[in-house]
């Protein structure tokens, strides 16, 4: 049997919502990016603020981790120009409005 494939959108960029400390705010999704990770003993994902950039081996041992490489994660541009991605934040596509 198939798994179901979920499509993502090809028209970027796409409205969403992102859970902030003080509650959801907008955001856009303006692409598609590969992003890098730390992924500790502890089965934590630890990403640098700018997950585009690859942590340092050094970075790796001083987590005891191994770094993974993550494609096709949404970069996320928010109302107030903070970069954020996919793999950092909880969001949802604001379908009212694309």
């Amino acid at each position: 049997m198939e798994k179901d494939i979920i499509k993502l959108p090809l028209k970027l960029p796409r409205n969403v919502w992102v859970m902030a400390d003080s509650g959801w705010i907008h955001g856009k999704w303006v692409a598609n990016v590969t992003v890098y990770a730390i992924h500790t003993r502890e089965g934590d994902l630890v990403s640098n603020i700018n997950a585009e950039t690859r942590p340092t081996p050094e970075e790796a041992r001083k987590l005891k981790g191994t770094i993974h490489e993550i494609e096709d994660n949404a970069k996320i541009v928010l109302e107030n120009g903070t970069v954020v991605y996919g793999c950092q934040v909880w969001w949802k596509v604001d379908d009212s409005q694309n």
